[in-house]
């Protein structure tokens, strides 16, 4: 059984035509019992079987800003999370965890004539792992590869950063950075004597840069479109 609850109440203050406030609480609490048995006959196997009940708990709490001052529009915002985490498999506790995160944001906008803008913007995000990749029950592939999830498994963290030149409100030069630390890589490999075992890892920094180039197309009255073309760097920092 999957038992989800989610409450959330959100509030917007104006205080006049160029100003307001935003802020907003959010509750989810989530429990998953993964039962499996596995019986030769009627006989029960508590190797092959597996009894992993996770209980997640997350609370956040967010405020916004937004503002118009002549041609800019500035926006701030931050968002705090509470995760509450736990995991028991055959009766013994292997996931125990609350961890407090602030995730920061802000962009701006400078509007430099009726048709371009610039804009620049900044944002900090999280990627939690699932339930599946944190079930420690070993899984078996073949005499010699068996699968199993990792308790230990810390969520992705990102920073992100991008500068777009806009005309018309769509993006026509756009440059962007992101950072991402604890990447979870799926299928780690660990050997154990002559067995392999896959997981999930955390075993990677993430790098990348964008570069994206937005254009019309037109000729007369016959062709109307856009082309575009992107250039991107991915880059990998890994530990063994």
């Amino acid at each position: 059984p999957i038992r989800i609850y989610v409450g959330q109440l959100d509030y917007t203050l104006p205080f006049d035509s160029t100003f307001k406030a935003e802020v907003g609480a959010k509750s989810s609490f989530a429990e998953i019992d993964n039962d499996l048995r596995f019986l030769r006959g009627t006989t029960l196997d508590p190797n092959q079987s597996n009894d992993f009940l996770y209980k997640e708990n997350i609370n956040a709490g967010y405020l916004n800003l937004s503002k118009k001052a002549g041609r800019f529009d500035l926006n701030a915002g931050l968002r705090a999370e509470q995760t509450v985490v736990s995991g028991e498999t055959m009766g013994s506790l292997v996931l125990d965890r609350n961890y407090l995160q602030w995730f920061p944001s802000a962009s701006a906008l400078y509007h430099v004539d009726e048709h371009f803008g610039l804009q620049g913007s900044y944002s900090r995000r999280v990627n939690r792992p699932g339930f599946q990749q944190q079930n420690p029950f070993v899984s078996f592939i073949d005499s010699l590869t068996y699968q199993q999830g990792n308790p230990a498994l810390l969520p992705e963290v990102s920073n992100n950063a991008q500068f777009t030149v806009t005309y018309d409100n769509q993006p026509f030069i756009r440059i962007a950075y992101s950072k991402t630390d604890d990447v979870i890589i799926e299928n780690a490999p660990r050997l154990e004597g002559t067995k392999t075992f896959t997981t999930s890892a955390n075993l990677a920094q993430y790098e990348r840069w964008a570069f994206q180039l937005n254009f019309p197309i037109k000729f007369g009255k016959i062709i109307d479109g856009s082309g575009g073309t992107q250039l991107i760097h991915n880059a990998y920092t890994a530990t063994h």
